[in-house]
């Protein structure tokens, strides 16, 4: 489901920002070193970025995959918990509110911030870390992704960048958000909505 409604999703979702930018085509575009043809073609769904392409998007306007991604999955992440604990604390006195907060501000940055373990590494060793993490062997994670498990290694190699499509099936099966899978290739971290 994911690659066939992907470029349709990200496009819209891609000119949705830039209009929100209040920006040409032409020169968002040459901010990533993009032209306004290719942009147009991407926005109008009849073409997606390769992985660098997309980062580089995403990096020139710090916005996050989660954004741009918007629509395109629906499973549950560290957002979806920390959303409930939002909900929960709505409830409550001040004084309990005050000490589900201070829990939440814990949650929230173990959640979001990168493990020690996996700060500091590229996209391809947090993407192995988080698959061990998660209790996948290499096998179960390439059948559930629909590749082959040597693709699969490839990426956890670095010796290939997935398609971007790609990425949103991992996230899926490893069940985290774009923008955590990504972070080590982001320069900033910006979706905590």
């Amino acid at each position: 489901m994911i690659d066939i409604q992907f470029n349709e999703v990200f496009g819209r979702n891609l000119r949705e920002y830039r209009e929100s930018l209040e920006m040409p085509r032409h020169i968002f575009a040459a901010k990533y070193g993009g032209s306004a043809s290719t942009l147009q073609s991407y926005e109008a769904g009849s073409r997606r970025p390769n992985f660098q392409r997309f980062l580089q998007i995403c990096n020139t306007y710090h916005v996050s995959p989660n954004r741009l991604f918007r629509g395109l999955y629906n499973w549950p992440t560290e957002h979806d918990t920390i959303k409930a604990l939002n909900s929960l604390s709505q409830n409550l006195d001040n004084i309990q509110r005050g000490r589900l907060e201070g829990l939440q501000a814990i949650y929230i940055k173990s959640a979001l911030d990168a493990p020690s373990k996996l700060a500091g590494n590229d996209f391809a060793s947090r993407l192995h870390l988080l698959r061990v993490g998660a209790g996948y062997d290499a096998n179960t994670v390439a059948e559930k992704c629909m590749i082959a498990r040597a693709t699969l290694q490839g990426y956890e190699s670095g010796q290939y960048d997935p398609s971007v499509p790609a990425v949103l099936h991992l996230c899926e099966v490893i069940g985290v958000s774009p923008e955590y899978l990504l972070a080590p290739a982001l320069d900033k971290l910006c979706d905590l909505d």
